[in-house]
């Protein structure tokens, strides 16, 4: 029973996490990098700041100061593909990055002529005195 547990405790975050599907196969090989509207938040910023503050504090994750910005897919099914780190270094890097793909389904997709469309997008997260803020921005290259 205990190894049945630890069994359980180790698969279930890899299984959890998993994307079974491949962004390709979501985006029909087309992923925009230029958009008229891009990806943005269905509940807003102050929603989504707060919740992955509320993630970061439970595992006592949260940088005290510094910032970080990413590059990522957003696909027209709300999901995140291809996260990269393209500046900053924080603490606890891995734990924000699960935070970004657990919360992927708080993004809209972007517009392109008037179709939704998987699109990179650039986000910069500016930690300061446990908390965070946001800036949705266009992608940023490494």
């Amino acid at each position: 029973m205990k190894a049945l547990c630890i069994l359980i405790t180790i698969l279930l975050p890899a299984i959890l996490f998993a994307q079974t599907e491949e962004v390709d196969s979501v985006c029909d090989d087309k992923v925009f990098t230029q958009v008229e509207t891009l990806p943005d938040l269905k509940n807003g910023k102050a929603a989504f700041e707060d919740s992955l503050t509320g993630y970061l504090r439970k595992r006592t994750a949260i940088p005290q100061k510094g910032s970080i910005t990413y590059t990522f897919i957003v696909t027209t099914k709300s999901k995140i593909f291809d996260l990269k780190k393209v500046e900053g270094d924080v603490k606890n890097e891995e734990t924000i990055n699960e935070a970004l793909i657990s919360f992927a389904g708080q993004w809209k997709p972007a517009i392109q002529n008037s179709h939704t469309v998987c699109a990179y997008v650039g986000l910069i997260i500016e930690f300061e005195k446990s908390a965070l803020k946001i800036k949705v921005v266009k992608p940023v290259s490494e």
